[in-house]
Formats: C-alpha cells, sequence, structure tokens
C-alpha cells in the first residue's frame, strides 16, 4: 500500500499545480506575493537592496513556475546580471512545465532541481539571500523539519517569504475534504474527481464553503486546482499563534504581515460611494508606510531572530496598489519616515 509521500507525490505527477500553459507567457507575467521584487526589497531589505552585488533566491516548493517565473523576470528585468534564482520542487512534470515557461521567456537566471524540500542542503545548497515557500510546509509530514531545512540556507542577512494556509479563511473546505475522504478516498483519481465535481454542484448556497469569496480553486474548472483543494491527502492550516510556534521552530523572527485586503472597504461597507473611502484609503496608507520599526507587524516574512535591532531606511517605498471602492490607481511613491 503506497504511503501518504508517495500518494502526494503522484498527485503532482499527474496533477500539475497551479494549472499554466507555457504558451501564455507570450501574454502576460503572472505576478503575486509575497516574492514581488519590490516586495522583497522592501519587507527584507529596508528599501537597499543592491542588485549590482550577486544575488541568489530559492524557490522551494515552486510548481509549475509562478513565484521562480516572475522573480527571475523581475531581476532581469531589473538588470541584476549576478543574480540566480534557484527552483527546487519533488516533481518531475511540474518542473517540466516551469522549465517551458523559462524558455519561453528566454530567461537564463534559473537553475531547475528536482527532490524533496527536506533535502535542500544537499540538492541546492545555500546560502540564499532570499527563500520563497508558498503553499509547501503545510503538506509536509513535518513542517517544522521543512522550516528548519530553508532557514539553515539562508544567508545571515537573507528573508523568506512564507504562504501557509489560514484557518479562517479557509472556512468551508475542510468538512467538504473530510466528507470526501470518508467517501472516496480508496477510489481511482478519476472517481475522485468525478465525486468531487458532484458534491460541490449540490451544495446549498448557504454552505460555507460557497460563500467563502477567499477561495477561488473549485470555481477554476481545472482538476488539478479541484484536486488540491478538496482531496488532498495531507493538509493542514494555521492561526496566528501556531504560525508563531512554527517560525521559532527554525529559529525564525516575523517581520511583516503581507495585507492585500487591509484597504479593502467593499467587503464591509453596505454603500458604493466613493469619495471618503478613497480618502481613508489613501490615508491609512500613509500612517501605514510611516508606522514605526516594522518589527511590531506580525508576518509571512521572516528574518533569522536577532536581537540587534534592524536599521529602518530614512525613505520607504509605497507599493503600488487600486482603492477598492473606486478602482482609482495609488501610485508608487516614496515616503519619508
Amino acid at each position: 500500500m503506497a504511503s501518504i509521500d508517495d500518494r502526494v507525490r503522484e498527485q503532482y505527477e499527474a496533477y500539475p499545480y497551479p494549472h499554466r500553459d507555457p504558451r501564455d507567457e507570450k501574454h502576460r507575467l503572472v505576478e503575486g506575493t509575497p516574492s514581488d521584487l519590490d516586495e522583497v526589497r522592501h519587507y527584507v531589505y529596508g528599501g537597499r537592496l543592491d542588485l549590482g552585488r550577486p544575488f541568489r533566491a530559492l524557490v522551494a516548493g515552486g510548481g509549475t513556475g509562478d513565484a521562480a517565473i516572475m522573480l527571475a523576470q523581475h531581476l532581469a528585468s531589473a538588470g541584476a546580471g549576478d543574480a540566480e534564482v534557484v527552483y527546487l520542487d519533488m516533481s518531475a512534470a511540474s518542473r517540466r512545465i516551469a522549465e517551458a515557461r523559462a524558455v519561453a521567456r528566454g530567461l537564463a537566471n534559473m537553475r531547475f532541481v528536482t527532490g524533496a524540500l527536506e533535502e535542500v542542503a544537499a540538492l541546492a545548497p545555500g546560502p540564499y539571500d532570499y527563500i520563497d515557500c508558498c503553499g509547501v510546509l503545510h503538506h509536509l509530514a513535518s513542517p517544522e523539519a521543512g522550516l528548519r531545512a530553508l532557514a539553515s540556507q539562508l544567508a545571515r542577512t537573507g528573508g523568506l517569504g512564507l504562504m501557509l494556509y489560514g484557518t479562517y479563511g479557509r472556512s468551508g473546505v475542510y468538512p467538504v475534504q473530510e466528507a470526501l475522504a470518508q467517501l472516496v478516498d480508496d477510489l481511482p483519481d478519476a472517481e475522485r474527481l468525478a465525486a468531487a465535481h458532484r458534491l460541490i454542484a449540490g451544495l446549498p448556497d448557504t454552505h460555507l464553503l460557497k460563500r467563502n469569496p477567499l477561495v477561488h480553486d473549485h470555481r477554476k474548472g481545472k482538476d488539478a486546482h479541484l484536486y488540491d483543494l478538496l482531496l488532498h491527502r495531507r493538509d493542514r492550516s494555521y492561526r496566528v499563534p501556531e504560525l508563531a510556534a512554527l517560525l521559532s521552530t527554525a529559529g525564525l523572527a516575523p517581520l511583516a504581515w503581507l495585507e492585500p485586503a487591509r484597504y479593502a472597504p467593499r467587503p464591509i461597507s453596505p454603500t458604493r460611494r466613493c469619495g471618503a473611502g478613497r480618502r481613508r484609503c489613501r490615508c491609512s496608507i500613509g500612517r501605514r508606510w510611516r508606522s514605526g520599526c516594522p518589527r511590531r507587524w506580525a508576518s509571512t516574512s521572516c528574518t533569522p531572530a536577532s536581537p540587534a535591532a534592524r536599521r529602518w531606511p530614512r525613505r520607504i517605498p509605497a507599493l503600488t496598489g487600486r482603492c477598492w471602492c473606486c478602482a482609482a490607481s495609488i501610485r508608487r511613491r516614496w515616503r519619508r519616515a
């Protein structure tokens, strides 16, 4: 009988995640958080990242390549001639897609490695100036061991961008996962997927999964996304105290949350009038970037724990965004700290 590790590996060979077509690289670059180069520069290096020097980044659990391709493209566009992005993933099928995407973009600053994240010291040794690990640790038998393996490869001044499933943000997911595990766990994948599609179609509109605006994979029409959301055989989520405990096992200190919805009045405001909301958005962002030491914020951006306070730059970049209540552009600008 196959182990859970074997079944997880088979899942990503059969259903590389996320679903990507390398031909789409001609038309768009998939961008996201936390490994946008501006975010790395701001959160990890306080605006003082010198790309004239060698820069090494690791994307651990790179999947079909979103984070690795984005960061490699950003570095290439920034003229970072001595930068290297190392992709590491256990799935050969996912790696082939990521490699094809890199070829389509003509990226020469990437290196691809196949293997388990826990074996990073042997497969792709550091030190690294930045490590991305998004959506991976919560699928490991021991997230603690995986995080310690990554932390051991960080450079002294490096940082880590981490994404883990949030318990509250995945409201509605786990009851459906449990139901499917009880009903169809021993069936072939094709039958498990068919059962998942039938179950989703039959859920009432009041079910938490249908009411959750933060979970989208079951709506995308791709088997890889549905399988990863509802049929994964190893999946756990975290609350803030649990995340803090996990970081402490690897000697990491939280640096900053990345908050994409902090300034989004639409979910909490019944009105669509936007003037006051726009002013509040802008004022909030101003106060946000003027606030004190970033170590006051909890985070998914992490650096090695140190009693010495990190010097914060006198000028801090405000990242590009949009006002959610009126779609008005909020331009990148520099604010004095």
